[in-house]
């Protein structure tokens, strides 16, 4: 299973973009989201659930690694921790 952080770098990556893009999004410099896929700090629980509802991710596969990463609009009055 995944870390968090790891799996962070991966839903950047598939959305193709930068950390200064992503951190950006979520109003974090891109030093702190850097650290942030280092694994060295966490985002806190508001800047998580900003980054799923800005870019369409799943809480529980974020958190959790559960279900697929990207969520249909339906799907975004289901986010379940």
């Amino acid at each position: 299973m995944q870390k968090e952080y790891e799996r962070i770098i991966k839903l950047r990556e598939t959305l193709g973009i930068t950390q200064s893009e992503m951190a950006k999004s979520i109003g974090v410099s891109k030093q702190y989201f850097s650290r942030v896929e280092k694994g060295e700090t966490e985002l806190s629980k508001h800047k998580v659930i900003e980054l799923c509802s800005k870019h369409s991710v799943s809480l529980n596969w974020l958190l959790k690694d559960i279900g697929n990463m990207l969520i249909r609009n339906i799907d975004k009055l289901e986010l379940r921790i």
